[in-house]
């Protein structure tokens, strides 16, 4: 039987713990997390019992648990509503900051219209004052400056929102590997102890704190550890101590890339809730503030690009364009090691077609390739292709990359084109003067009616990126196939064929064997001897195809004393293969070597096209050869880029046209002989088919030659060079 000090010494332990906890609330009062703990107490009973009670007697009182006041549902109801509040602060930040952009003001887009616009009404009434068209220059300019500038303060205000995103990932993780290491110590905490009530605090408001940077959902099991997903993925964030590894990802939209341990990299759209649920509507309030833009910058280029092109400049010309929306942005690859950095420039208007590439290979050397991977240009510090200049900087490892993407219609690219006043179109182009002697109160109405687009290719987009005849461009066999703008400059337009290839696919062991190479042409078959060379000695030993085909290029091998050249061939080896071209047929080509005849690969050459020619769309034959009516009518239709009802006319067929000066010259081969008589240049063409030529000089008399079928260069100049006293003929491959 317990006596009555142990029963009173009870009493004031379970109410010692009782003051303890209450105290402790009272501390706790504004800690976030903290949920008001209360003591449970429970009666000590004796084990005895009495005859009058029938039960043992009272010992005294004893704390049964202290449990702490909370309630999953009202803790993800509380939860939820801090999350949706971070949210709507991190919007409505982010929509005052856009707001600022186009608030009306000094210095702001309505100001530079109205200044525009004004400066526009003022010249219409003096189109012919130099200084109000300096001010219309002056205002234009200024508008262009003010709509590229905001649109790049929104770009700019975009990366904030990146930068934003990664501290608060930053913070959702540090509040998950809090949250993972409080899991692991609950599950070794009895429940309902003060030191598990303690955990569950800390538990709760690292979940305030994990809510207030994303939207999420939580369960508790009875260790009351917490599972953490992402609200509306269901992704699993926190799973006992596993904790998922996150990164922010900006694209067109807010992307977080998790990663759970040992498992793969999954990436879910940030959707609500948190900062960065904020975030992601603030950047769809962004992107939707800079499509509003840039559709304003194309509204107002067009209108005044449509105002200038309609009209007159001072000096009578067409008017050119006020504004331009082209431009290029370079985005680097995301595994990029180095340190370089690309600079861009572009002309207004022309250059190449994008997307491009931009790789660092060993060497030092950058190229620069189109879409179907073709090289279009190479450089270690600049590079031009098509009018668009690439600046590079810093150091960049080999497999580096950058992107470059056209980025036109963009309002950050709005420029002003005009450079003086002169260059406005103020005047209308077309005016009616009535006769002096009209009765009657007609009126003209006079607009301009520029023809619609031809809808072929513009010449310099088709050819641009050629470095050579190697990289020419194969064109339409006839009809229209490009077009050339309407604008000052020089076009220089040549047409050749491509010769006969036979390739040879040897190791060095085959290529050191071989004694002779047979080519088979309309003149027979010629046999080159490899195994000595043109002095007399041996062929050194491990030659490969390189140094074969540059002894077959440079005479050291013959055929009979003929060159390579002589045949009007051209050899190229690398390793492993030989490859041999020659103008016109080739009929076969065999590597000789004892007991064994490799026959090449053949790719037969194509005729040289013909004379390139040059027309307006309304049919003014301006260069080329004369067309034939039938030629003509076939020629001059829609469908080739000419205007409805276009009529041939070749009156001023390489004569000039309007000032334009016109310098035929003709290459219809992949040779040519050019001959000088007296300072004047007669080119002739390779030979093709058999063809008579005429040479005279003034004093010494003429002659005629017939260049037989399937000659050379070489062969024709020996055919001329005897025929009038004092001309020498020489040939060039």
């Amino acid at each position: 039987m317990s006596s009555v000090f142990d029963i009173a010494r009870s009493g004031i332990r379970a109410f010692q713990t009782a003051l303890e906890v209450t105290a402790t609330n009272i501390a706790n009062v504004h800690t976030a997390g903290y949920a008001r703990q209360d003591v449970r107490l429970t009666e000590i009973l004796s084990g005895a019992a009495t005859p009058l009670s029938g039960k043992g007697m009272g010992a005294g009182v004893a704390v049964a648990d202290v449990t702490r006041a909370f309630s999953s549902l009202l803790a993800d109801r509380t939860r939820l509503a801090a999350s949706t509040e971070a949210a709507a602060t991190q919007r409505a930040t982010s929509a005052a900051a856009i707001e600022l952009f186009f608030t009306a003001g000094q210095g702001g887009i309505d100001a530079g219209l109205a200044a525009f616009y004004r400066a526009m009404t003022e010249l219409s009434a003096a189109p012919a004052s130099s200084p109000l068209r300096q001010v219309v220059v002056q205002s234009a300019g200024a508008l262009a400056g003010q709509i590229a500038d905001t649109a790049s303060g929104l770009t700019t205000l975009r990366q904030s929102v990146g930068t934003a995103a990664g501290l608060a990932v930053s913070a959702a993780g540090a509040a998950l590997a809090g949250l993972a290491s409080v899991n692991a110590d609950l599950a070794r905490t009895p429940p309902g102890s003060t030191a598990a009530n303690a955990l569950a605090s800390t538990r709760d408001r690292l979940l305030a704190d994990l809510g207030g940077q994303i939207g999420i959902t939580v369960s508790l099991d009875p260790h009351g550890r917490a599972e953490v997903s992402l609200a509306g993925s269901g992704a699993k964030l926190l799973s006992g101590d596993s904790v998922a590894q996150m990164q922010a990802r900006l694209s067109d939209r807010l992307e977080l890339d998790l990663t759970t341990p040992g498992g793969p990299t999954r990436r879910v759209a940030v959707l609500a809730g948190g900062a960065l649920g904020g975030l992601a509507d603030a950047l769809g309030m962004l992107d939707a503030a800079r499509a509003e833009l840039d559709g304003f910058a194309v509204r107002v280029a067009g209108v005044a690009n449509s105002m200038q092109t309609a009209g007159a400049d001072l000096a009578g010309a067409v008017g050119m364009p006020m504004f331009s929306l082209r431009g290029w942005h370079a985005a680097p690859a995301a595994g990029n090691a180095g340190t370089a950095q690309v600079a861009l420039d572009w002309p207004p208007g022309g250059g190449p077609q994008g997307p491009l590439q931009l790789t660092a290979v060993d060497g030092g050397d950058w190229v620069v390739s189109g879409a179907d991977g073709a090289e279009l240009g190479r450089g270690r510090t600049a590079i031009a292709v098509g009018g668009l200049a690439i600046t590079l900087t810093g150091a960049g490892r080999p497999g580096d990359s950058f992107q470059l993407n056209q980025t036109d219609g963009s309002a950050a690219n709005m420029r002003l084109l005009l450079t003086e006043g002169g260059q406005i179109a103020a005047a209308r182009r077309l005016v009616s003067v009535p006769a002096a002697g009209n009765t009657g109160n007609a009126s003209v109405t006079l607009t301009p009616s520029p023809p619609a687009a031809s809808g072929l290719v513009a010449l310099a987009d088709l050819l641009s990126g050629g470095s050579g005849a190697a990289a020419a461009v194969s064109l339409k066999s006839a009809g229209m196939v490009a077009t050339v703008p309407a604008q000052g400059g020089t076009l220089a337009l040549t047409s050749v064929g491509q010769p006969a290839r036979a390739s040879f696919a040897s190791d060095a062991a085959a290529l050191a064997g071989a004694t002779a190479l047979e080519l088979v042409t309309p003149r027979g078959t010629t046999r080159f001897d490899l195994t000595r060379l043109a002095d007399g000695t041996p062929r050194p030993p491990g030659w490969g195809a390189d140094e074969i085909a540059a002894a077959l290029n440079d005479g050291r091998l013959r055929a009979d004393g003929m060159t390579l050249a002589a045949l009007g061939g051209q050899a190229a080896g690398r390793t492993g293969q030989l490859q041999i071209a020659v103008a016109g047929e080739l009929g076969a080509a065999r590597l000789v070597a004892p007991g064994v005849v490799q026959l090449a690969r053949l790719e037969p050459g194509t005729p040289a096209g013909g004379a390139a020619q040059v027309f307006t769309r309304n049919g003014v034959h301006l260069a080329g050869s004369p067309l034939s009516p039938a030629e003509a009518a076939a020629l001059l239709t829609p469908a080739n880029g000419f205007l409805p009802g276009a009529a041939y006319d070749a009156g001023p067929l390489n004569t000039g046209y309007r000032g334009m000066t016109v310098t035929p010259r003709w290459s219809p081969g992949a040779q040519t002989a050019t001959f000088g008589l007296g300072g004047v240049q007669s080119p002739v063409a390779g030979p093709v088919a058999a063809r008579p030529v005429t040479l005279g000089i003034a004093g010494v008399g003429t002659a005629a030659v017939t260049v037989p079928a399937g000659a050379s260069a070489a062969q024709a100049a020996g055919l001329l060079d005897t025929v009038l006293p004092g001309v020498t003929a020489k040939a060039s491959t």
